[in-house]
């Protein structure tokens, strides 16, 4: 893989993990091991709260990352463990809090969003990291469900609401 082939170099990840998916520190670990140039976040301990909305103090921070660093620099890869939570968390960081209680309320940031099982972000990691912090949630966890929920529009990926 080409140098130029890594989206991640030089960007900010934002990684956003679950207890119940893959947690952020994982996501970190694979980032850093990469096999390019990305820098992740030192805020990389992101959550659903009991109400299943981003976090406040989260959201100020993710905030804080992009003011910093530029919608352009930073990019988000998420560890959630189903389609409903990464939707959550892809709606905040791209059209804003769906709660309307956070500050990322109205605040559309469209930044790129991608999950940790997508092939084109394990490609860019190196194999025995990946399998070690990732592998067998990969094997655990509904990749197919997860990723369905997606649809790819540029590097954004939009959340796809299922029907009731």
């Amino acid at each position: 893989m080409s140098e130029d082939s890594n989206f991640l170099n030089g960007k900010k990840v934002i990684c956003i993990g679950e207890r119940d998916g893959i947690p952020a520190p994982a996501i970190a670990e694979c980032v850093i091991n990469g096999r390019g140039r990305a820098d992740p976040c030192p805020y990389a301990m992101f959550r659903l709260n009991g109400s299943r909305a981003m976090d406040l103090e989260d959201q100020a921070t993710i905030r804080k990352v992009v003011d910093r660093h530029g919608k352009d620099g930073v990019i988000v890869v998420l560890g959630s463990p189903d389609a409903d939570s990464a939707g959550i968390y892809v709606e905040t960081v791209t059209t804003g809090d769906p709660t309307f209680a956070g500050p990322l309320a109205g605040t559309a940031l469209m930044l790129p969003v991608y999950h940790i099982l997508e092939d084109r972000i394990k490609e860019l990691i190196d194999p025995k990291t990946y399998e070690e912090q990732v592998g067998m949630m990969e094997f655990v966890l509904d990749k197919e469900s997860i990723l369905k929920a997606w649809m790819h529009t540029g590097q954004v990926l939009i959340y796809i609401i299922p029907e009731s």
